[in-house]
């Protein structure tokens, strides 16, 4: 089966793949990616920062050790965003 991923579902999507890279990924794959200004997802990577899921830098978001042992929990930041 096949289906369209509907807007409100890309950044959990994106997140979804993303944050099982242990190398971690661009940023800028986000709106390349998705489509989606990069602005809509800014104030939940600083919250997976804050929670220690993730570490930003060097324009790379690269999930911690805690990141991947709670990946579901840092994908729950990521899941129901109201695309505008």
């Amino acid at each position: 089966e096949t289906r369209e991923v509907n807007a409100n579902e890309l950044p959990f999507e994106f997140a979804m793949n993303g944050l099982r890279l242990i190398n971690g990924l661009p940023i800028s794959w986000f709106s390349e990616r998705t489509g989606l200004s990069l602005n809509m997802i800014l104030p939940k990577l600083q919250e997976a920062e804050t929670k220690g899921f993730i570490s930003l830098r060097e324009n790379m978001i690269i999930p911690t050790a805690h990141g991947i042992d709670f990946l579901n929990d840092a994908l729950l930041l990521f899941l129901n965003l109201n695309v505008k």
